[in-house]
């Protein structure tokens, strides 16, 4: 029979199991979950909101270095005028990235090194001829026979000539001497090939200059007949 008012062994048993076992468990999980709680609040107290405009996308570096570059970037290109330092490199798409340095002195020293900067003036997809004076000449298309032919003005940074042009092209002195077509019907007194030329067409091209910077057009008084492509 049970007495509850008389201290038995198995109360003294109970109590030793209690104290030895079931307390020390009990402690050590509440321990635990305070220091749970302790430091998730710790982190909410230290969480701050972030700034989309303080992410920053971090850009490979586009080197000359083939070896070194992005698999879709070969190497670059650079040429050294007595005032701009260019840089260019293909892209996927026809033609070029091409990055205009404008020089300190004649004697300044740039890195063969694609890294556009504030004062730095940049073009894309279209091909680098030469710099001529304060111009920057280049060419544009895919097709083999005319081709776009672009001009811009490196002191304002904008372009003062968009017009077309066939090879060769030779550029000295402040002027451009190219082929350049006409509207001038090509018939067999003016093309000798006109019935060679038959499926794709023929067209009659007059061989120009034209001088910088008032980008006035000179006609040499010379005519070809040129296969369409």
């Amino acid at each position: 029979m049970i007495k509850f008012n008389e201290v038995t062994w198995y109360s003294k048993f109970a109590a030793i199991i209690f104290f030895i076992g079931v307390l020390p468990a009990l402690a050590f999980y509440i321990g635990t979950q305070y220091q749970l709680a302790t430091n998730i609040d710790h982190l909410q107290n230290n969480v701050t909101d972030v700034n989309p405009s303080d992410v920053k996308t971090i850009n490979p570096i586009i080197t000359h270095t083939a070896s070194s570059a992005p698999t879709y970037i070969q190497k670059l290109t650079c040429h050294d005028t007595p005032h701009y330092f260019v840089i260019t490199h293909p892209l996927e798409d026809p033609g070029e990235a091409i990055l205009i340095k404008q020089k300190i002195n004649e004697n300044q020293k740039i890195d063969c090194v694609y890294t556009v900067e504030k004062e730095d003036f940049e073009i894309m997809y279209e091909n680098f001829l030469a710099i001529e004076s304060n111009f920057l000449i280049t060419d544009s298309g895919t097709a083999p026979g005319i081709r776009g032919l672009q001009i811009y003005d490196l002191n304002s940074k904008k372009e003062v000539l968009n017009g077309s042009y066939s090879k060769p092209i030779e550029i000295k002195n402040g002027a451009l001497t190219y082929w350049h077509a006409t509207d001038e019907v090509a018939t067999k007194s003016n093309c000798s090939k006109l019935d060679e030329y038959a499926e794709q067409g023929a067209y009659i091209e007059n061989r120009v200059t034209l001088i910088l910077p008032d980008m006035t057009q000179k006609d040499l008084g010379e005519k070809r007949c040129s296969l369409r492509n």
